[in-house]
């Protein structure tokens, strides 16, 4: 009977041999998981990424995704429409749902930090379903004096913040070069500029104590109009919601220059006010640290820097100079003819974050974990007390 059936023995030898020869390379090599660690422990500015590649695919496929979002925006329920403006041409294959009958089958999962607590009951059941190729997400547009990021440990495997070395962006703006110089009329900036300086604010009380150095630079003879909480009432223009509103560039735009002084001096925290400052409202941003900015690419003339001076009277008396002289005033709109502004507010990461899920090699790439996201976040990021050597001078 084995003579006669010879063929068929060996044949099931050889697949024998090799299903053997399969199972011992399966276990031999390392099988992929969200478990590979971010980590920072000593240089926390950049992340140290340790990947587990899978085979890279030279034609990666393409799919539909969806991606659940597992808390509000600042109370805002978050879909497709409000996250997506920027690229609403991705709605085609991205999904973007608040629905919790969504999250078993979604591609990803993004917790936007200040509202994570509402995540206090679900969070069980989401660590319950999550699976080991679905990423999760923590999105984050504060600095770390406002704002602590989860502190449970390898929670998290992007992120997404206006941080530079942040898996995505969740920048405010940016700057893009124009293929050709625009023709913008720089005369015309400075037909409806008849004010000095002006600051909307709607904290006063901050880590970096910025309005008490606004007041200091008003004592020393910068006229400049304070608005919002902190001044003069707006009505319904008041409050940091309102800082892309109408009426607010309809009572910023008359001024030469406009504080954009954050409420903490952070690394890489430049917000909607600097941004805004030089897209509609044609001002000339008044920053407190010139390397803060100047690391986002904008350039130098774009903006005028406490720090450039000794003193906050040798300030001020530049910026009177420069507001009494047109030409010297227009120089800091020349990189108009060719820049253009991209405010994004930071949203531009979801489009970001859309496109790579699309591609599951691409996911696979980019495979780790953070093992402090806090850490990361916040470990040496700050210096509030840098305002100070302002107001002692």
């Amino acid at each position: 009977m084995f003579s006669s059936n010879g063929a068929t023995w060996k044949t099931i030898l050889i697949l024998a041999i090799y299903t053997f020869i399969v199972l011992v390379c399966w276990e031999k090599f390392p099988k992929f998981s969200w478990t590979t660690v971010v980590t920072t422990p000593m240089n926390p500015k950049f992340s140290t990424e340790i990947s587990t590649i899978s085979t890279i695919s030279k034609s990666p496929k393409k799919r539909n995704v969806t991606i659940y979002a597992a808390t509000t925006y600042y109370h805002d329920l978050i879909n497709s429409d409000f996250v997506l403006r920027r690229c609403p041409e991705l709605k085609e294959f991205c999904k973007v749902t608040n629905k919790f009958s969504d999250a078993d089958t979604a591609d990803a999962f993004v917790f936007h930090s200040r509202n994570f607590y509402e995540t206090s009951h679900t969070l069980p059941l989401l660590k319950n379903i999550r699976k080991p190729d679905v990423p999760w997400i923590i999105w984050n547009i504060e600095s770390p004096s406002h704002e602590k990021l989860p502190g449970e440990k390898n929670l998290f495997n992007w992120t997404m913040t206006y941080k530079r070395d942040s898996d995505f962006s969740a920048r405010y703006g940016a700057l893009e070069k124009l293929n050709k110089t625009s023709n913008i009329s720089l005369e015309e900036i400075w037909s409806f500029k008849n004010k000095t300086a002006t600051w909307l604010g709607s904290n006063c009380e901050t880590p970096n104590h910025r309005f008490r150095l606004v007041q200091l630079m008003i004592q020393k003879g910068l006229e400049a109009d304070i608005w919002g909480s902190c001044g003069k009432p707006t009505g319904l223009c008041d409050g940091v919601l309102k800082q892309t509103e109408p009426c607010v560039l309809d009572l910023i735009r008359p001024y030469k220059f406009y504080l954009a002084i954050e409420n903490s001096n952070c690394k890489d925290y430049v917000t909607e006010k600097f941004w805004k400052s030089l897209e509609d409202r044609m001002t000339v941003p008044i920053v407190l640290r010139r390397k803060t900015v100047q690391d986002l690419g904008v350039p130098d003339s774009a903006y005028i820097a406490v720090d450039d001076f000794e003193t906050l009277d040798e300030f001020i008396q530049h910026v009177i100079k420069v507001g009494s002289d047109k030409n010297m005033y227009l120089k800091y709109h020349e990189w108009r003819k060719d820049y253009r502004v991209i405010f994004d507010n930071g949203f531009y990461g979801w489009c970001q974050l859309c496109r790579r899920l699309q591609d599951p090699e691409e996911v696979k790439r980019n495979r780790k974990s953070y093992e402090d996201v806090e850490r990361w976040h916040s470990f040496e990021m700050c210096d509030d007390n840098y305002t100070i050597k302002f107001m002692t001078k």
